[in-house]
């Protein structure tokens, strides 16, 4: 997946929004989108067990599909049941394979939660 680089000096994160199901059982989509955590942003963060990374499943971000965790993808289910539209997901918000992008997000991750208009936490299904 490409990610766009992210302004350091704007203090920016990638967010993701959760398109609308088609039915019950669709695969989840989504777009990525950048945002400073400088102005104000309405989004939730997601606090979630990343799970066994062996069990994985398909889903879109920006219309190419991505695997990722059944944990993470059961918890972004849950949360378009709920309503919700924007969310940060570590997994997905931060470029994993960029070791510098990676250190400097992880720094700004104390913003991320304590800016978030909630925050959700996510153990799995059981």
């Amino acid at each position: 997946m490409y990610y766009e680089p992210l302004d350091v000096e704007n203090y920016e994160i990638r967010m993701l929004s959760i398109l609308p199901a088609t039915n019950h059982d669709s695969i989840m989509k989504c777009t990525l989108e950048k945002t400073s955590l400088i102005g104000p942003t309405k989004y939730v963060a997601l606090s979630y067990c990343w799970g066994d990374l062996g069990i994985t499943t398909k889903m879109f971000v920006n219309d190419i599909e991505v695997t990722v965790t059944v944990n993470l993808a059961d918890a972004l289910q849950q949360l378009r049941l709920l309503g919700v539209t924007r969310v940060w997901a570590d997994a997905l918000c931060i470029n994993q394979s960029d070791r510098q992008e990676k250190s400097l997000q992880i720094r700004y991750m104390k913003h991320v939660y304590s800016k978030a208009d909630e925050t959700y936490s996510w153990l799995g299904r059981d």
